[in-house]
């Protein structure tokens, strides 16, 4: 199938991380050890055809901000074929800037999803950041937005990945509760068409064709 990048979540043991009960710290730290010991066997299938998996942080993910993802690449002993998908929206839901995250684990980024997120600034004094329910509920304090449409900073994302050489796709993720399917990718890629740079060969070529 000429797949290398394999996108999917490792799963979390303990999800009571947010409030450290039942379990306490002790079964959130042994969590790192399950995932290690289920999952090294996937990896090693992964490596002998050259493929790397990439994890997605996310609230439910025993990974799911900077301090977490790093533990976890210290728990496969920084194996290579273990790194990560981007997905902006989910760290701002963990009030992260998805940029810190790219200028921190940039070489273990393996693929981006271009989704965007809203912190409802009206709502989040009753709702909170992690409000449950219905993702259309008037009163929720987070919900997942069509790029351009959120508070991702699209121009300081995109030039952290340049400059940690991410080369790969942008993935359109289209979770947004307000806008229809269509519509909202296609506005999403008419946002994201202008920002994206040429290659640094392409460029570097225009540039010689306009001096010249």
């Amino acid at each position: 199938m000429d797949v290398d990048v394999v996108n999917g979540f490792v799963g979390c043991e303990n999800f009571s991380r947010w409030f450290i009960w039942p379990g306490g710290v002790e079964l959130w730290e042994k969590g790192y050890e399950t995932i290690v010991e289920r999952w090294n066997p996937s990896l090693d299938g992964f490596e002998s055809h050259g493929v790397r998996f990439a994890h997605e942080p996310f609230p439910q993910q025993q990974a799911f901000n900077i301090e977490t993802a790093e533990a976890l690449l210290k728990a496969f002993n920084m194996r290579k074929e273990f790194g990560f998908n981007l997905d902006p929206a989910n760290l701002l839901w963990c009030l992260v800037d998805p940029v810190i995250f790219v200028k921190k684990l940039g070489s273990r980024i393996y693929s981006v999803h271009a989704k965007d997120g809203e912190l409802v600034k009206e709502n989040l004094g009753y709702s909170g950041s992690a409000a449950t329910g219905d993702w259309r509920r008037f009163d929720r304090g987070f919900r997942f937005r069509v790029v351009g449409w959120g508070q991702i900073d699209w121009r300081r994302l995109i030039t952290a990945l340049v400059m940690v050489k991410y080369n790969r796709v942008l993935s359109v993720e289209h979770e947004d509760p307000w806008l229809n399917r269509t519509d909202g990718c296609r506005k999403a890629i008419s946002f994201l068409k202008p920002l994206v740079p040429e290659p640094e060969e392409e460029w570097s070529r225009n540039q010689r064709n306009t001096l010249c």
